[in-house]
């Protein structure tokens, strides 16, 4: 009987284990994403210029965090004036004019909608190519530039 009552102690002792309680919840994550847009571009280089009109392409690319429609502008330049971009020799004080255009036509000078056309585009990653020409003659050689303004609108 001493066994038996032995056995079964031990068996309520051995039986007992420890029980760890739990409980539950949930955990919220959110975010804002901000409506904006990054502008990235390409040059257009007008190489071996000389008596005739040369073309050359560069790029702008537009990254969005939406699939929106945006507008894509270029301004005058250093000379301030769509109608009439110049490149500007880099140590004399001489240019020659050279334009900018949304198509390879070379038809629609690009702008800012009010001279010349803006260029359209969706999101969220567009890339859109800028055909350039020179319309002058240059006075002189050497290196030119201009720097061109871009605005998205979106």
């Amino acid at each position: 009987m001493l066994k038996k009552l032995l056995a079964g102690a031990a068996l309520v002792i051995c039986g007992q284990t420890a029980h760890a309680a739990t409980a539950t919840g949930t955990l919220d994550v959110q975010a804002t994403v901000l409506n904006t847009c990054v502008v990235t571009t390409s040059p257009v280089v007008f190489a071996n210029v000389g008596l005739d009109a040369v073309t050359a392409n560069g790029s702008v690319t537009v990254n969005c965090t939406n699939t929106s429609a945006f507008t894509v502008a270029l301004d005058g330049g250093d000379a301030g004036d769509i109608a009439a971009r110049t490149l500007t020799h880099a140590t004399l004080p001489t240019s020659f004019e050279y334009q900018l255009y949304t198509d390879a036509g070379f038809t629609t000078v690009w702008g800012d909608g009010v001279t010349g056309s803006e260029a359209n585009g969706t999101g969220p990653s567009q890339t859109l190519t800028v055909y350039g020409r020179t319309t002058t003659t240059p006075d002189a050689a050497g290196a030119y530039s201009d720097e061109v303004q871009v605005t998205v609108t979106y």
